[in-house]
């Protein structure tokens, strides 16, 4: 055992002071929870799960997906108030981005498991599942209409590639829902994939 007053005075004088800073900056400094900043940043790393389900490896994705965008709808949530349009649109980007990232992913993990695809509905489908990806990252009006000029082509590319045309019908449902985070974006008249195909 060492006898250092002068040690521990200065030890002493250094905690004192610390403390007294971190109670003053719990006292004086806002929290950033439940804060719009905060919501905010947790809204937009919700998007990007789409585009994360777009690129991302495969194997755990499923898991990975579901668990983060679920984590952050919950925490967004809790820090919302109910019935409010913030509410409103937390709910609606919260459901697209369930509805299009389990598309996407499903649609990546057929074109992994199948070899009998042609290399253009192949390359068509990957190119609409990396535009969607874009789209949710940096929603905008060009954005899109690259992401359903994307989605059609693919359509329109897949064949008799039955169930990849499936996935990309429930991304152009999608991108066209009138109560969807896209709606301003629709234009009032819009091209049928179903004749986009048939042509």
């Amino acid at each position: 055992m060492v006898y250092d007053p002068a040690h521990s005075f200065n030890d002493a004088v250094a905690q004192l002071a610390g403390i007294s800073l971190a109670g003053l900056a719990f006292v004086f400094i806002p929290t950033v929870i439940g804060s719009a900043w905060q919501r905010a940043r947790q809204m937009r790393r919700m998007r990007e799960q789409v585009a994360l389900v777009a690129n991302a490896p495969l194997d755990g994705l499923a898991w990975q997906f579901e668990s983060l965008s679920r984590d952050l709808f919950q925490q967004i949530v809790t820090y919302t108030q109910p019935d409010s349009a913030e509410s409103r649109s937390l709910l609606t980007w919260g459901l697209s981005v369930q509805e299009s990232g389990r598309a996407v992913l499903e649609l990546r993990q057929e074109l992994a498991d199948r070899d009998d695809i042609a290399p253009p509905a192949r390359v068509a489908a990957t190119d609409a599942l990396h535009t969607v990806g874009r789209l949710y990252e940096h929603p905008d009006a060009a954005r899109w209409r690259l992401a359903d000029d994307a989605v059609l082509a693919g359509i329109s590319a897949c064949g008799n590639a039955t169930t990849v045309r499936q996935y990309l019908y429930q991304l152009y449902s999608a991108l066209h829902d009138d109560q969807s985070p896209f709606a301003a974006y629709i234009p009032a008249t819009q091209p049928s994939p179903e004749s986009d195909h048939a042509t």
